[in-house]
């Protein structure tokens, strides 16, 4: 819209109202300046319960409400220019009335009400049949009545309604029992197990993977093909249908020999090599793509290919900030490190045949008139050195020697490619496509699958993109590991001869190169084989960051909290039990004694700002609880992708606040959870793009079935209720004393917290009933982690009655043996067990 046509005036339908005049006269900076996130549409809203008990029509949603800290202050309600805009009005006025009188005694937060027919704009009080009338025709910019409107609608008005509101709710402040806990519980380590020095050198060797070498290796002998893909198991298959975009029929196959997708493209352009060509590798964040471009030059090129092809890997990753002259960066490190070759392309001989063509025309032209044997070789000389520092022209000249004279392919990788911002991402595409032509070249570009869902309609993506494009699908975590174990146990511990340690009870146990290998692959088991509750967990927290997951594996292993007598039976190959809880209490505790912010893989989903807005400790839940809903992307049609200021307004209008809610989306995107376009250490944009990640969806959906979860992150929950904050405090100091928490005292630490829960649930919908009716997972949580309490209650009980019998025992028989109260455990294990 330009200021000569706002706001449209000649409306013919509701639909007109609501989008030609009515959202350009809120949101315009020269009228009403209402920035657009405060406002949801019927988009963002649903029908509320109270709506059917009123005379209002069955299903009614007003066209617009303004939200302001989270809060109602405005319902606007637009008819096509038939209908009376008093009928607007009144229907804004009695929703409002109804939605004031379901929030608390006093609390009446919406103030305004709107109707309009796109003739006439009606703006009065909610609670009068008093209004304004406004003519649309006198609506221009700068006009007295513009300014009148302004006094009752503007921007510069409606905080301060709020405002009013908002000091007359409660004030809350909130406790964390870990805040009343010895802070230095929650700095203490745990050593680590007796293994961890002989797994920190396979780990060095073949899960961090930075050696050359060892890179050689695991692409050769543990890398994981398309042939051994398997689907997640049917809980994470859900979520990964929801937000992968779903891959066409040119997904990338391999197996241990070749590639069969991609290659037989190569053919075609050995048989047309005048143009060349460029084709697209699309994948997530984490797929694979740059080692799956490194393993088809490496293994999988045919060899009749292989010994003819000429190649080479052009990292983005090394390109200039300025992209102004990326060409000249290509050209540059093409001529560097092109592979394959069979010669030196610095050698005064190549030279002579790369540049023969320039090099003759100079000889007949120029160099034909100077005789002197000497001026001829400096003259050549300073000629060659001339075409040697174009590197565009030299570029240029090598591949057409290399393609011509040699009648060899050229193939060309472009990896990192992606850019956040448009006009650096359009000027990479371009640059690939002219290298692309000037070379006549193989090219293959890699991109992230989100990168080619906003380009693929722009140029020069566009003229190509829906043609040429593959899709790299990213291997399960556990398949990753199973091959990099294989590999450590053949490879790694080649060399162990025997290892000896001592258990809890000082014996000294001594065992060799298979018992260790029987360790790893029974802790793998404990993760990834039968129920596989863990091993999703673990799965999804990978994120398809391999190397991130390998270490997390790696800490898992070493960990303390595998008491010495354990770790020594699985290693010895008895048999021993590794449980769910406590492959949980590893993830998140990692080398930590108490669960931490800081400490491990798992983090707390009742994590509110320090400074908190709404003091809703279910903000978490309800922004991943977001991508739960049946709409599938955002405005920019991206599967699974959502823009930031599209989940602040659906939050806001559930009674969260805008600082809030992107707080909250920043730290589930420090911890993974959710996922941007950009860098973890970047704030995210109101444009910016955002998805669930697995592991986000397995914190929402699996975490709140483990009693460990639970009660960890009880600690550090704000608490409204100071008591029960102390009571779990008190459980938990315990620690103090002793190593770890029994499962009884750890259940009545989850049971306190599970009680505070509904409570706090109750709360929250009565102070606030758009929330209770359009939260979409607060219930379901509170549901689950109420379920995992009650199932866990008899073993609870089944351990205090033993504890109790115990107790019972000592005082029936007084001159038995009696344990000093002064004395401390000298192993692992937990109080009271």
């Amino acid at each position: 819209m330009s200021l000569l046509n706002i706001p449209v005036t000649e409306c013919d339908n509701e639909s007109d109202v609501e989008q030609k005049f009515l959202f350009p006269l809120l949101t315009h900076p020269s009228f009403l300046a209402i920035p657009p996130k405060a406002i949801s549409s019927k988009k963002y809203l649903s029908s509320l319960p109270f709506v059917a008990k009123s005379s209002l029509p069955r299903n009614y949603i007003p066209d617009y409400i303004i939200f302001i800290s989270g809060l109602p202050v405005c319902v606007i309600e637009a008819k096509q220019p038939e209908v009376s805009a008093d009928l607007a009005i009144q229907e804004a006025r009695l929703y409002a009335q109804i939605l004031n009188q379901s929030f608390p005694s006093k609390i009446n937060p919406v103030s305004v009400v709107v109707g309009t027919n796109g003739r006439q704009l009606l703006v009065g009080p909610a609670d009068s049949a008093e209004h304004q009338t406004f003519s649309v025709g006198e609506l221009l910019i700068g006009s007295d009545a513009v300014a009148q409107l302004q006094k009752q609608l503007g921007f510069d008005i409606l905080p301060g309604l709020i405002d009013r509101v908002k000091r007359s709710m409660a004030v809350s402040t909130f406790v964390k029992p870990a805040r009343l806990m010895n802070q230095q519980l929650f700095l203490d380590k745990v050593r680590p197990n007796s293994l961890a020095p002989y797994l920190n050198q396979l780990y060095e060797m073949f899960f961090r993977g930075e050696d050359p070498e060892k890179i050689q290796l695991i692409l050769e002998a543990a890398y994981v093909d398309t042939a051994e893909l398997r689907e997640y198991d049917n809980v994470l298959h859900v979520l990964l249908k929801q937000v992968e975009n779903r891959l066409d029929q040119r997904t990338i196959q391999t197996d241990r020999r070749r590639e069969y997708t991609l290659t037989p493209e190569i053919s075609r352009y050995q048989s047309e090599p005048a143009q060349g060509r460029l084709h697209l590798i699309i994948g997530s964040r984490g797929s694979g793509k740059s080692l799956f471009i490194s393993r088809f030059f490496a293994h999988l090129l045919p060899e009749s290919l292989k010994a003819k092809a000429v190649w080479c890997i052009i990292d983005f990753n090394r390109a200039p900030e300025d992209l102004g002259n990326i060409e000249e960066f290509i050209c540059e490190r093409f001529i560097e490190h092109v592979e394959n070759l069979g010669f030196d392309q610095f050698n005064i001989e190549a030279l002579d045949r790369i540049f023969s063509v320039e090099l003759n025309r100079f000889k007949r032209g120029p160099l034909s008139l100077i005789t002197d044997q000497s001026e001829r070789e400096r003259a050549l000389s300073n000629e060659l050195m001339k075409l040697t520092n174009d590197k565009r022209h030299f570029a240029q000249a090598l591949t057409r020697h290399i393609t011509g004279d040699m009648g060899r392919p050229v193939i060309v990788a472009f990896d990192n490619v992606d850019r956040r911002k448009s006009e650096q991402q359009l000027a990479i595409f371009q640059s690939a496509q002219s290298f692309r032509s000037l070379a006549r070249a193989f090219c293959l570009l890699t991109l992230r699958d989100v990168t080619f869902e906003r380009f693929k309609n722009e140029p020069p993506l566009d003229t190509f993109a829906q043609l040429n494009n593959f899709y790299i699908r990213p291997p399960r975590f556990s398949l990753v590991l199973q091959k990099r174990l294989t590999l450590a146990i053949n490879v790694g511990l080649e060399h162990v001869i025997e290892i000896e340690q001592s258990s809890n009870s000082g014996i000294r146990f001594r065992y060799n190169k298979d018992q260790l290998a029987k360790f790893l692959e029974n802790v793998y088991a404990a993760l990834f084989v039968g129920d596989q509750q863990v091993g999703r967990v673990v799965d999804a927290l990978a994120e398809r960051d391999v190397r991130d997951a390998l270490a997390m594996f790696a800490r898992i292993l070493a960990s303390g909290h595998f008491d010495a007598d354990q770790v020594i039976s699985i290693g010895s190959g008895s048999r021993s039990t590794i449980t769910h809880d406590q492959l949980i209490k590893i993830l998140m505790r990692a080398d930590s004694k108490l669960y931490s912010e800081n400490s491990g893989f798992l983090f707390n989903l009742f994590w509110m700002p320090e400074v908190p807005a709404s003091g809703n400790i279910f903000l978490l839940t309800e922004i991943l609880g977001f991508f739960s809903q049946k709409a599938i992307s955002g405005a920019d049609k991206i599967p699974g992708f959502w823009r930031v200021e599209e989940i602040s307004a659906d939050l806001g209008s559930m009674g969260f606040e805008d600082d809030e809610v992107r707080a909250g989306i920043g730290y589930l995107i420090k911890k993974k959870m959710v996922a941007f376009d950009g860098e973890e250490t970047e704030r995210p944009l109101d444009s910016d793009l955002v998805k669930l990640t697995p592991s986000g969806f397995i914190h929402l959906k699996s975490m709140p079935h483990f009693a460990e979860y639970i009660s960890s992150v009880a600690m550090h929950a704000p608490m409204r209720d100071e008591a029960v904050a102390r009571r779990i405090a008190s459980v938990w100091s315990r620690t103090e004393r002793f190593p770890d928490l029994d499962f009884s005292h750890k259940n009545t630490v989850a049971e306190m917290f599970s009680e505070y829960l509904v409570r706090e649930k109750n709360r929250v919908d009565a102070d606030n009933p758009i929330f209770r009716a359009r939260s979409r997972e607060s219930e379901e949580l509170v549901k689950a982690i109420t379920a995992t309490v009650n199932a866990g209650s008899v073993t609870a009980d089944r351990i205090r009655r033993s504890r109790m019998a115990r107790a019972q025992a000592r005082e029936a028989f007084p001159g038995g043996p009696k344990r000093n109260r002064h004395h401390r455990p000298k192993n692992n294990r937990t109080d009271d067990r």
